[in-house]
């Protein structure tokens, strides 16, 4: 898959440091969120049906004909009060989604994981290859089903990292064990050398 390259990609990465994996949402996070927007909707508008049918048909509720011209005329002039409620009502659900979305990035490169979040205020936590210890895919029935999770990071000597639920989690899992045990290869490597008294400079120039 190819990766866009985001400002934060940019600002957060150094030159030489290569990019291993990058977490997405599942496309049904954002299918959910219209989904809610247009349930509430629909909500909305068949209260203002059922209103008008309801005023139509039990005009005996009314105390006076006043008040009964009052409300009947309120229903029918404003018609779609109801309905721009139930809309604003899933604006409520859909913009904090949304927002998440577009606002949540989680990076993983040899040398480190990054999570950012917050659209206002931005948080952003970075975690080092050699902190992390093991992780989590968390998945409920509909995730097993259209594949996606929330992974558990755990780390060493750092708080734990609780990733949300992201497309493919088994493929960015395998991606974190991968940069793990590639950095101890490194390192026992790099011990290995130390320990028969050669530097890793010095069996580079060999």
């Amino acid at each position: 898959m190819k990766v866009h390259a985001t400002p934060f990609m940019h600002k957060s990465l150094a030159q030489d440091e290569t990019l291993v994996a990058v977490a997405y949402f599942h496309p049904f996070y954002m299918y959910a969120a219209f989904g809610l927007l247009a349930l509430w909707t629909l909500v909305g508008l068949g209260g203002q049906f059922a209103l008008t049918h309801f005023f139509n048909a039990h005009p005996e509720v009314l105390f006076d004909q006043g008040m009964q011209q009052g409300l009947m005329r309120m229903v029918a002039t404003h018609r779609y009060v109801a309905t721009l409620a139930g809309f604003f009502m899933g604006l409520c659900f859909f913009v904090p989604m949304y927002l998440k979305k577009i606002s949540t990035e989680i990076i993983l490169t040899e040398r480190r994981l990054l999570y950012k979040r917050g659209f206002f205020t931005a948080r952003v936590e970075e975690v080092d290859v050699e902190q992390l210890a093991s992780d989590d895919v968390r998945q409920s029935i509909m995730g097993r089903m259209l594949d996606y999770g929330s992974i558990h990071v755990r780390c060493i000597e750092a708080t734990d990292l609780y990733l949300p639920p992201v497309f493919h989690p088994y493929h960015f899992s395998k991606a974190l064990e991968k940069v793990k045990n590639d950095y101890r290869d490194q390192y026992m490597k790099v011990e290995r050398l130390r320990h028969h008294g050669t530097s890793p400079a010095d069996n580079t120039l060999k």
